[in-house]
Parts: C-alpha cells; structure tokens; sequence
C-alpha cells in the first residue's frame, strides 16, 4: 500500500531543502538575472542561476545514469528522492575544493558545485558520479557505509562516462600509466572512496578494464561494482572467478594477474571516434571538388551543386567512387554527432553514381545540406556550453 503520510513528509522535505538552496544562491533577488532556475530527471534535480548551465548539466547527469545502470540494480536506482544539485557561483560557496557532497535529513543527498569558468567536465563527471554512486550506497547498505564504500567504482565510473565524452582522451589516460608506476591492485581495490587523494586517480577504471578483457560475465562485474559499495574488499571473490575462466592447475595470484594485464592494456593500440572539429573538417573537404576535373582536353571546377551536369564523365566518376569508398571506410571512426550527415552524403555520392533522376538528387542533396546545416549549429551551441569545461 502507498503510504501517503510519508510521501507527503519526504515531499515537504524536498521543497524545504530546494527552498533553502534558493535562498542560498540568492534567489530572494527579484532581477531577472538572480532569478534561479530548477530542473529534475529521474535521478538529479538540478538548481542554476541560467538556464544554460541548467540545460548542461541536466543533459550530463541524464547521461551519467545511463552509463551507471550498466553496473548498478535498476531497483536499486529507485530512490525515493532525487540528488539535489546547486551550481554556486564564488560568491556563494562556503567550501574549498570544486563541489561538496552532504547528506541531508532522512539520507537524501545534496550535491554543491562551485560553477566557475575553471570547472572542467572531468570534474563534473566527478562530481556527478560520486554522489550518485553514494545516494546507491546509502538507499541500499544504509547510513553506516557512506564512509566504508570503495574508491576504484567511482573512479572507473568517471572515466567511463568521461571517455564516453571526450575518447580522443585515452591516450592521455594511457601516457599517463605508461609513465607511472603502478599501484597494487590490493591497493586499489581496498581504497576508500574518502581516502582517494586526486581527481586524476584512474586506476579503477583500468580495474574495472582489466575485469572486463577477461570476458567476465556481466552481471558478475556488475556484482562486483555493487560489492564493492557496500565496502566489500572484492580481491578473493575475483580470483576465484579469474581462476574459473583459465581453468589451470596452479593458483592465480592476483599481483601477477594485475601486472601482466595492465601492461597489455596501456600497450595496445586504442581507436578512437574522432573529435566533431575533426569530424567536420574532413567531410566539408571531402563533400568539395576542387580538383580539376580533365574531360576533352577541358577542366571543369566543380563542386556538389554542379557535379550533376558532369556525373557521366569517366574522370568524375572515379573520383565520387573513391571518395564513396574513403567515405564508407571511415564511418567506423567518425563522431557519431555527423553519423547521419556522412550517411546522408553517401546517399547523393550513390545517386551521382547510379544514374538516379534529378529529383532523387536533388532530394538527397537537400538532405545531405539540412543534415550538414543541423549538426553545424548542434556542434556551435555544444561548444558554446561547455566551453572551459
């Protein structure tokens, strides 16, 4: 049965601690511009003196669940209230450091984010993933284990949800464990996550790698995220289960397992989805036709509006087979925000060369250029929001 009484006090609840955060940022200024802001999903409920950085860190809590339903019980995920996000300006922060985490009344947790132009997103995903990870241990292991759970599932969450973002950034993150030693894995799998020293700590997320290219079940990494929460030491539980994959006569020892497996995975070669400036620039080059197209002792500069009228030529014919070619070859690599744009330009590089009506032509060069117009202005207001980040 629903207990309405108690929906009622956790709401009273929510709309207090919201009223609080307003009044700390100031909300009480009837301008239009100290006028705070609210938005809530399923998870976060975000607070914001602009709509912009609203929307921004919306859109990247939103994002950041989803990665964390890969590790975490949907059940579990359930909770009663979401986290309640403030960004704070300077000049409404009473912390050091770049955001706060605290747990409120009756285990709700607030998350306090100094929003200032040095905010990275690296340390926003920090942010996020961290309070998340503790609003899962208090809903599910209570109170008592905010201070016990692990370091290395938040550390391999971030970066989960960071590369996803930003992947060029792997071989930043591979550099620096080729230049550093190694810890124990004892180490990182016994590290509190209040006892983590940096932002820059990633060795639970090569943790976490290391687990999955040994094609350990799902469910069973996503126990051992959960274990890891509830501050269980997770070494035993995972040789065991190391040693049921290999299936040898002699023990694993995990140190060794460690070493060996890092070193492959910091050595390996890593392809990467490029970055959307790249994306763009290489398509915008390779939907033009400068070369000087030689037909009966003529040259033709022509470009994708044009090419129609010269599609029958033997020279241009090779040239859009090529470029289709290249083009299709590439799709593995690129941003998947002009997935649709190179697509769509495959579909006018098919009609040059099928012989298709005009009008089939003309269709899908109107699509090629809408697509190219829409993920331009997409790539434009990104960048705007999360410059400095």
């Amino acid at each position: 049965l629903v207990n309405f009484p108690k929906i009622h006090s956790y709401l009273l609840l929510r709309y207090s601690i919201l009223f609080l955060s307003v009044i700390a940022l100031g909300l009480e200024s009837t301008s239009a511009s100290g006028r705070v802001r609210s938005i809530d999903n399923d998870y976060f409920e975000i607070a914001a003196l602009d709509f912009r950085s609203l929307s921004y860190v919306n859109e990247l809590s939103i994002f950041t669940a989803e990665i964390a339903g890969r590790y975490l019980d949907s059940e579990g995920m359930a909770y009663p209230l979401p986290i309640l996000v403030t960004l704070r300006p300077d000049t409404y922060v009473s912390f050091d450091g770049d955001y706060r985490i605290r747990i409120g009344p009756r285990n709700t947790v607030e998350l306090d984010i100094r929003w200032h132009k040095g905010m990275t997103l690296k340390t926003c995903c920090h942010a996020l993933c961290e309070s998340l990870l503790t609003q899962y241990t208090l809903y599910n292991y209570g109170p008592e284990r905010a201070a016990k759970f692990s370091a290395w599932p938040v550390s391999a969450l971030v970066y989960e949800v960071y590369l996803a973002l930003r992947p060029a950034k792997i071989s930043y993150l591979v550099n620096l464990a080729r230049d550093q030693t190694a810890p124990k894995l004892a180490a990182v799998l016994k590290m509190k996550n209040q006892s983590m020293s940096e932002l820059d700590t990633s060795y639970g997320y090569w943790a976490l790698e290391a687990m999955k290219s040994q094609a350990i079940n799902r469910r069973v990494i996503s126990g051992l995220f959960q274990r890891a929460l509830s501050g269980e030491d997770i070494s035993d539980i995972l040789t065991d289960e190391l040693e049921s994959k290999v299936r040898q006569l002699e023990p694993i020892y995990l140190e060794t397992w460690w070493k060996e497996i890092l070193k492959s995975l910091i050595n390996r070669e890593y392809e990467v989805v490029e970055t959307m400036s790249d994306s763009r620039s290489w398509l915008s080059n390779i939907a033009q036709f400068s070369d000087l197209i030689e037909a009966q002792s003529e040259h033709y500069s022509i470009n994708l509006r044009s090419i129609w009228e010269h599609r029958a030529q033997p020279e241009v014919r090779a040239l859009l087979s090529a470029r289709r070619d290249i083009l299709i070859l590439r799709m593995a690599r690129i941003n998947p925000a002009y997935y649709n744009c190179a697509h769509s330009l495959i579909k006018v590089f098919d009609c040059l060369l099928n012989n298709q009506p005009s009008h089939k032509y003309l269709h899908a060069l109107t699509g090629y250029l809408t697509d190219w117009e829409d993920v331009k202005d997409m790539q434009e207001k990104i960048e705007d929001l999360i410059v400095h980040k």
